[in-house]
């Protein structure tokens, strides 16, 4: 192994700056590096909402992306000789797919999907057909978010906000009633 900079220092040995060339080797590793990161760098720009997004709705399909990405890589890895490169791919996939369990924990990520006009159910149906266990698990927990969390909110507050007038014709009342209903079912 060539020593370079503070290890030559280090043993004695001068310290020429004209000895820290990048071989073709190393700009090629680094080319390999780039395009691993691309997705990283764009997911990154995405979430941090330089663009119109970076919002809650974008977790899932950022994961579902870079996961992918890493499992090719890997796959495009494995037996090279870049054995440093495989190992680090593979540590990114296993925290990667760490914090992607973690979504877990909150039922908001799966509702934010869903409730985005843009991507709805139809996203976990499509990304992860075959998977029904994890579309009924999506599912429970958008169920259990509006039950939870904002049923009883939503419902008290349309509640209060329903007009109501004396001397006014029952059709009039029945009519307000039925509106209130259809709007329940709705939401549930």
């Amino acid at each position: 192994m060539k020593k370079v900079g503070k290890q030559r220092e280090k043993d004695g040995e001068e310290y020429y700056i004209e000895d820290d060339e990048l071989s073709i080797e190393d700009w090629d590793e680094l080319r390999e590096i780039k395009n691993i990161l691309e997705p990283f760098r764009k997911w990154s720009k995405i979430l941090q909402g330089k663009r119109k997004n970076g919002a809650l709705y974008d977790i899932f399909p950022a994961m579902d992306e870079l996961l992918a990405h890493l499992e090719n890589c890997i796959k495009m890895y494995k037996d090279s000789s870049s054995e440093h490169l495989y190992t680090s791919i593979q540590n990114t996939w296993d925290i990667l797919n760490k914090y992607y369990a973690l979504a877990d924990l909150s039922s908001a990520y799966y509702a934010a999907v869903v409730l985005y006009p843009e991507i709805k159910m139809e996203y976990f149906q499509s990304k992860w057909e075959g998977r029904e266990d994890w579309i009924i698990s999506a599912k429970k927990a958008v169920v259990s978010f509006w039950t939870d969390e904002w049923k009883e909110l939503v419902t008290d507050q349309i509640l209060t906000n329903i007009p109501t007038y004396n001397n006014e014709p029952e059709w009039k009342w029945k009519k307000r009633a039925q509106l209130h209903s259809d709007l329940q079912d709705q939401l549930e």
